[in-house]
């Protein structure tokens, strides 16, 4: 009996562990803010949660580094609104735009720009920011592209 209930309590706390939020096992990303003057971030993937794609990441920035966020979050996923001093503004026909470094993330499509960041070409992610890939050595831009 005693034994039954021990191995009960290990795969309880199994699972309840299983439960919590997950974070990335090791490696590190570089998130590039584009200003005039690009800020740099290195971030320790082990300190991101691995629920919510590259809105993980900048959600860790924010807690981590007061970086200014928003967001709407549709039916389809986040869309940024705001990163930092980098804002959306239809009027003048500014949105934020996202790019990457990760080959299976890029745009193919006709509507695909790139970005050159350190000698790296960037290509605009075909995906929405939750659903991107985050790996290891990986760079990711953020930049504001006018329509």
């Amino acid at each position: 009996m005693k034994k039954s209930i021990a191995i009960f309590l290990v795969c309880l706390t199994l699972l309840l562990a299983g439960c919590g939020q997950q974070t990335y096992d090791d490696g590190s990303i570089i998130v590039v803010i584009g200003y005039d003057q690009p800020t740099e971030y290195t971030v320790d993937l082990t300190k991101v949660k691995k629920d919510k794609g590259f809105l993980s990441v900048l959600q860790y920035l924010q807690e981590e580094y007061n970086l200014e966020i928003a967001y709407t979050d549709s039916g389809y996923g986040a869309y940024l609104t705001k990163v930092g001093s980098l804002e959306e503004n239809p009027l003048s026909g500014a949105y934020i735009y996202v790019y990457t470094s990760v080959q299976s993330d890029f745009d193919v499509s006709q509507y695909a720009v790139f970005v050159d960041y350190k000698g790296e070409t960037l290509w605009s992610s075909g995906l929405g920011i939750t659903q991107m890939t985050i790996e290891d050595g990986c760079t990711i831009y953020v930049g504001v592209i006018y329509w």
